[in-house]
């Protein structure tokens, strides 16, 4: 688990990226939620997030947009 309060950095401006809900459990509203990657070398999530994740970089909080980014069932 992750404690993104513990980095002494605005929330506002903090991302996780994981694999596992487990390690955002803190912090939903930060979470960038991706699929598992081990042993797979035609994995392209993190290049297909690109743009996404540039985006974030002119939002004066990135938990209003990933708040409403995460499916509470998966969660």
């Amino acid at each position: 688990m992750s404690d993104l309060s513990q980095l002494g950095r605005e929330l506002a401006s903090t991302l996780i990226l994981d694999n596992s809900p487990a390690s955002y459990i803190f912090h939903t509203s930060n979470a960038v939620p991706v699929s598992t990657w081990f042993n797979d070398p035609h994995d392209t999530e993190l290049t297909d997030l690109i743009a996404f994740l540039e985006d974030l970089t002119v939002v004066d909080d990135v938990q209003l947009v990933l708040d409403n980014m995460i499916d509470p069932s998966s969660a």
